[in-house]
């Protein structure tokens, strides 16, 4: 299983909550790369949390994403 890090920006802003579904970092800046090593490393020492966040994603994406929200957007 794996927890979404990515750019703060474009979509995945929308499809990720910071911290709570997954984790966004500003790549152009060389402490964000630190930063996303640093979670990255803690998520696997620490299997607890990864899967509170990998639980809370999933739910997430189902109540905003699923095919009958997105057509009821539409």
């Amino acid at each position: 299983k794996n927890i979404a890090i990515g750019g703060k920006h474009g979509g995945v802003v929308e499809a990720v909550k910071d911290k709570e579904t997954g984790f966004l970092f500003n790549f152009e800046e060389d402490e964000s790369i630190h930063a996303a090593i640093g979670i990255i490393t803690y998520l696997i020492e620490h299997s607890d949390i990864r899967l509170k966040i990998q639980n809370k994603a999933k739910g997430y994406v189902r109540n905003h994403f699923s095919w009958q929200i997105t057509l009821k957007n539409i």
